[in-house]
């Protein structure tokens, strides 16, 4: 598509973004004072938790109305005026979807220090992806993922089957983000799922129906700031009551030497120190394969990749994937303060402690299904003595009788470390922020592979802007429907929807990218290696959850045994990811040898036919 000028005097938040987003900050810390003002003066809690929330969603609901747009190079790729740094904060909210703002502190918790791999290997990919993508999707001019494979191989055929592999991938990922709201919604508000679900897609359509990719960027580094401000603000509060030190990272330190001073203290501890171990309960072939896995999932994201599409220039397209890892990390490296903080949180008031005397939010988490002591969850003493035994009635619990969720770790962090209740609904909100600018990210990338892909390049070139706009639109609101359907329905599951997505794009999508990223790439390989990565990925996946005669859960599943730890952790498909990526990349290699001699012999086959014809026919000549 032929780079338009950016008309960026046009647009308020590119041509002044500093008055914009520190106004944006400004109201936000001043919205957060007065809350907690009032709360010191007595105003009910769910007041309070109505204003925050109400506050946030609808200054994203008023960014995405303002970023509006007619134009569709502005709806498709926000004009190309996107500033590099904004731009970055954008593609890091994308990336941060709820599961790393609610789970990750979760992992280092269960983890210890092996979950590092896991943000090591996200980091990488998306390094990665930015070094070896950036530069040239930017260049190339191109519109969405497909588009920069169809430019580099100059195949119709390349681009229908990039589209159906986004379109499948992103479409997924939005109905597990939409189903995670509306699990979240009904632990922390007691709501019925289906309610948030369908409150999460109207304001997501709100949002984002005027501007498309316009308004996907603006609403996300709005959430991208009330995300950092509610991650950060309540362990940071902590860090600095508990250790003296505003920034929790350099409290670490001194929680882990307390950590390990009451290990040594009590002998029924003794476990946890080997939290503070590398390897943990993995081996190394296992954290060598997570953070291989991470960095693959983090290479091939489409709603990532886009962003590139919307610099102004090459140049700010790839400080635009150094300002995402930086915007990453600060979340990323936060994670590991919850879980220690958490951590002493449990030892010294639950652990050894007598069940009269615990405190109250240890009901609290329990009443909310997130707090279990020796496997029933802890909503009142004798609720507790009863699951754990009387002599647990004076002796307390021991560290292998506490099970807290990793959603609790962090959505409950304000209650236990007894802050205001602003803090609390901040999580909440900025949970939920997480996972709308990712559902954000995904259904602009959605929607512009239907309207440039499918729509404009394959089946009504010659359609009108008009038509074009309107296409896409529709688009959006049917996949956000379909999406919001399919979430609302109970019992789904998540995390086997999550990695088919994810493991569709890694290895239909990674291996082709990074031979595109090089230059230009062959048609007839990048199909095979879409085919078989796909084919390959989604026959394992069948095979894995449901096994030959497809009931979910019948004990016939196959999992290689060097893949048994992952599996036992909570990571089922990683064998599944592997070989799809392997089928991929051995039929890209093949695939790039065979063509040029099958080819070679069909051009010679003709050119034989051709001189013989010719002598024939100048035989036959003099017989005239």
């Amino acid at each position: 598509m032929k780079q338009l000028p950016p008309s960026i005097a046009t647009d308020a938040f590119a041509a002044h973004p500093r008055t914009v987003w520190g106004f944006f900050l400004a109201v936000l810390a001043g919205l957060v004072l007065l809350m907690i003002a009032l709360e010191e003066l007595g105003t009910p809690e769910p007041m309070i938790g109505l204003i925050i929330l109400v506050g946030a969603f609808a200054s994203y609901l008023c960014i995405g109305v303002v970023a509006g747009t007619t134009q569709s190079e502005r709806f498709l790729i926000a004009g190309g005026a996107v500033p590099a740094g904004y731009n970055g904060m954008a593609a890091a909210a994308a990336f941060l979807s709820g599961a790393w703002f609610l789970a990750y502190a979760g992992t280092f918790a269960a983890w210890g220090l092996a979950a590092w791999t896991l943000a090591i290997g996200a980091a990488l990919g998306l390094g990665a992806g930015g070094f070896l993508l950036a530069g040239p999707m930017r260049r190339a001019e191109a519109v969405t993922t497909a588009d920069f494979l169809a430019i580099r191989t100059k195949s119709r055929a390349v681009r229908l089957a990039a589209s159906l592999l986004v379109l499948a991938g992103s479409f997924m990922l939005l109905a597990v983000v939409l189903a995670g709201i509306g699990e979240l919604t009904a632990s922390v508000l007691a709501l019925p799922p289906s309610w948030s679900v369908t409150a999460a897609a109207v304001l997501l359509a709100l949002m984002l129906v005027p501007g498309g990719m316009r308004s996907a960027t603006w609403t996300q580094v709005a959430q991208y700031l009330v995300m950092t401000v509610a991650f950060l603000a309540p362990v940071a509060i902590v860090a600095a009551e508990r250790f003296g030190w505003p920034i929790p990272q350099l409290a670490l330190p001194e929680a882990a030497e307390r950590l390990r001073a009451l290990a040594a203290a009590d002998p029924g501890l003794a476990n946890l120190a080997r939290r503070e171990d590398l390897f943990g309960s993995f081996t190394p072939g296992d954290l060598a394969a997570t953070l291989v896995l991470s960095a693959l999932f983090a290479f091939a994201l489409p709603h990532v990749l886009e962003r590139y599409l919307t610099a102004p220039s090459v140049a700010s397209a790839r400080r635009t994937s150094r300002w995402m890892l930086l915007f990453v990390g600060i979340i990323l490296v936060t994670a590991p303060a919850y879980a220690a903080l958490t951590f002493l949180d449990v030892i010294e008031h639950i652990v050894g402690v007598p069940l009269t005397a615990l405190p109250d939010w240890v009901f609290m988490h329990g009443e909310a299904q997130g707090l279990f002591l020796c496997g029933q969850a802890a909503v009142s003493p004798e609720a507790i003595s009863a699951a754990c035994g009387g002599q647990s009635a004076l002796a307390g619990v021991s560290l292998a009788d506490v099970a807290l969720s990793g959603r609790a770790l962090v959505m409950r962090f304000a209650e236990r470390s007894d802050l205001f209740f602003v803090f609390t609904t901040l999580l909440y909100v900025g949970a939920i922020s997480a996972a709308l600018s990712t559902a954000s990210g995904l259904l602009a990338a959605l929607t512009g592979t239907v309207s440039h892909d499918l729509q404009h390049k394959l089946i009504a070139p010659g359609a009108p802007m008009g038509k074009r706009l309107l296409a896409a639109r529709a688009s959006m609101i049917a996949a956000i429907a379909l999406a919001a359907l399919w979430a609302a329905e109970p019992g789904r599951d998540l995390l086997g929807l999550g990695f088919l997505a994810l493991g569709l794009l890694a290895a239909g999508l990674g291996p082709v990218l990074f031979i595109a990223g090089r230059g230009e790439a062959k048609a007839l390989p990048t199909l095979a290696s879409m085919l078989a990565g796909s084919v390959t990925m989604i026959a394992l996946f069948v095979a894995e959850h449901y096994g030959s005669d497809l009931v979910a859960g019948s004990g016939d599943e196959w999992v290689p045994p060097a893949f048994q730890g992952l599996a036992e952790v909570g990571i089922p498909s990683a064998s599944t990811v592997f070989l799809a990526v392997l089928a991929a990349l051995v039929a890209l290699i093949v695939m790039q040898i065979l063509p040029e001699r099958l080819i070679s012999l069909k051009r010679g086959r003709r050119t034989r036919l051709k001189i013989t014809s010719l002598e024939e026919a100048g035989q036959a000549e003099p017989r005239t």
